[in-house]
């Protein structure tokens, strides 16, 4: 598998857009998160303790992740 690096941004570098969704890692995990007000609002809420070290633009409308487990309510 082949890994395009040349997307990602580091956030020491280059700061996020605020309020749009965007895709972040901490350099293992990858999520969709916005940065409101000097905070990270994440779509999936088990993953607020995250240290974002990359970030990187979505399309217009990426998906938005739901936690399988309100699927099981």
């Amino acid at each position: 598998m082949e890994n395009n690096y040349s997307n990602w941004n580091r956030i020491t570098l280059i700061a996020p857009p605020d309020t749009k969704r965007i895709l972040v890692s901490d350099g293992e995990v990858q999520v969709i998160a916005q940065y409101i007000d000097n905070h990270w609002i994440f779509d999936n809420a088990a993953m607020k303790d995250m240290v974002v070290l990359w970030w990187q633009e979505l399309e217009d409308n990426p998906p938005k992740i739901v936690s399988s487990s309100l699927d099981k309510v």
